[in-house]
């Protein structure tokens, strides 16, 4: 301690800026339900059709466009991502960040909920100031950015959320914001957001009625085999699908093999992995330029030829726009 302190300066700011941030932040672990899925920390992303990209397009420019000191933008529906002006790394850790800490919090404590000035709405801040009349105080952000000088950029979070629509801003810490700017932000936030909630919900609507489940090919996977668990990542944009955690819930001893598969392929090219584990079941593991795809075959005493034909049906029947190499036998 005495050569740090001779060497760098005294750490007890370090120190207390450490036990501030992690007294919090460790709660939010859990050790004993991590798997693959925060191995990779990928990010699930809510297609959507060009009008309502659109739509979603123009209602964040017309947001920035009205009030420069928004430099940033991030929009979810439910825990998918729809939007982000944020580079790749930061937009992982907002999104991680909003699902993981700030959702779940929001949603156990009531005294998080913070009630917008616009009472015809569902609309609430999820951190901020209580109200816009009191000083304006929110949470600040280092965010990496592409610039060339490689400098961090402050901003401040703002998270406002619409029955299942949630807008996260970051807005520059060095523009001074007055009351009458934060005003006039939610002025324009409560009226828009639950509009865009809208267009975004009925889109969803349609989809998840005509395939009778959530309109995702996935869950007609599992209808139609319990047997058969998938996950798929891309490492270029960081999108992650899954379906993993569907109900039985697999043993853990199971996803530490399939953590240890995802460490041995990461820094391998073109790969194709075939592993039983001690518990009779088989896990593929196929790697194509930026794209990994795990298929797990719980279905127990199954020959290798058995499993080969699970994972190729459903290599066909749900990724048959993705490329993947063939399997021989």
């Amino acid at each position: 301690s005495s050569g740090i302190n001779a060497e760098y300066g005294d750490v007890t700011e370090l120190r207390s800026k450490l036990k501030k941030f992690f007294a919090p932040y460790w709660v939010t672990i859990s050790v004993e339900e991590s798997d693959v899925t925060d191995h990779v920390l990928g990010v699930q992303y809510l297609s959507i059709d060009p009008n309502t990209c659109l739509c979603t397009q123009r209602f964040i420019n017309s947001l920035q466009d009205r009030h420069s000191p928004v430099k940033y933008v991030v929009l979810l529906h439910k825990d998918k991502l729809v939007f982000s002006g944020l580079n790749k790394h930061d937009t992982r850790i907002i999104y991680h960040y909003l699902i993981k800490i700030l959702f779940p919090a929001h949603m156990e404590t009531s005294d998080m909920e913070i009630i917008s000035r616009s009472l015809q709405n569902m609309g609430r801040y999820l951190n901020g100031p209580e109200n816009f009349d009191n000083n304006i105080t929110a949470s600040r952000l280092h965010l990496t950015t592409d610039a060339k000088d490689g400098k961090l950029t402050q901003a401040f979070l703002l998270v406002y959320n619409n029955r299942d629509t949630t807008l996260c801003l970051m807005i520059d810490a060095g523009t001074p914001c007055t009351k009458t700017f934060y005003k006039t932000l939610d002025s324009f936030i409560s009226t828009n957001v639950p509009t865009l909630d809208q267009i975004i919900s009925k889109q969803i609507i349609p989809r998840a009625s005509t395939s009778g489940h959530s309109g995702s090919p996935a869950h007609q996977l599992v209808a139609a085999s319990d047997n058969v668990r998938y996950i798929l990542y891309n490492y270029d944009n960081l999108a992650f699908s899954s379906t993993l955690h569907s109900p039985p819930r697999l043993n853990h001893a199971f996803m530490r093999v399939v953590c240890d598969l995802a460490e041995y392929i990461a820094d391998k090219k073109d790969t194709d992995i075939l592993v039983k584990t001690g518990t009779d079941y088989w896990i593929s593991a196929r790697k194509c330029n930026s794209r990994v795809l795990f298929t797990l075959v719980t279905q127990k005493n199954s020959h290798h030829l058995n499993a080969l034909e699970e994972i190729k049906r459903t290599t066909a029947g749900l990724f048959s726009k993705l490329y993947f190499c063939e399997y021989k036998d």
